[in-house]
């Protein structure tokens, strides 16, 4: 008697270690097959896939060169020559009076120098420095034909802010302007007037 009830203890004991061991089984079966489909429904898969890259988008900037466009304004434009046989033409574009586009051509002349020389200075002008095209409310033109070569300067003055900008030569250039955005004409172009500007 005594040997048969302790085996029925052991046969009572080994049976609660399997009962938990089916159990655990069963949560361990039921956790694979029932939560996947709960997550997808809780969590749609464009949220689960967190670290997927998106495509690079290009910034607003243009690439290219800055535009001043000043088309819709009206204009003023001075203009004068200096001693050097250099021709001077600032333009005031305005909207009744208050200045709000600021551009000044420099054209000068070099009929005296050689080809070759020629040739230097329009490779210098076909491709402006950098700096000069990175500059925000600023455009920067040089144009070079028949041995004259003119330099525009646009300025936004709505947006541009004097600037200091360091040449691939390790030389220092100040672009600035003397006037604000939507300063009165009338005394812009009296100045001029007085400097021996003609505006017309």
């Amino acid at each position: 008697m005594n040997m048969e009830s302790k085996n029925k203890q052991n046969e009572k004991k080994m049976g609660i270690k399997e009962w938990i061991f089916c159990i655990a089984g069963i949560i361990l079966f039921t956790s694979f097959m029932v939560l996947p489909p709960v997550f997808r429904l809780i969590f749609p898969k464009e949220d689960i896939v967190t670290n997927k890259k998106e495509p690079s988008q290009k910034p607003n900037k243009p690439e290219g060169p800055i535009i001043v466009d000043d088309s819709s304004y009206d204009k003023i434009t001075c203009r004068k020559t200096l001693p050097t046989n250099e021709i001077v033409e600032i333009v005031l574009s305005h909207d009744e009076r208050k200045l709000k586009v600021y551009i000044e051509k420099n054209t000068q002349s070099y009929q005296e120098t050689t080809e070759e020389e020629f040739q230097k200075i329009k490779q210098d002008c076909d491709y402006p420095q950098a700096p000069y095209l990175r500059i925000e409310g600023f455009q920067y033109i040089c144009d070079s034909q028949n041995k004259n070569v003119t330099i525009t300067k646009k300025y936004d003055l709505k947006t541009f802010a004097n600037t200091t900008i360091t040449l691939e030569d390790g030389s220092i250039d100040l672009v600035s302007i003397p006037y604000l955005y939507n300063q009165n004409i009338d005394n812009i172009q009296k100045n001029l007037e007085n400097e021996q500007y003609i505006c017309k």
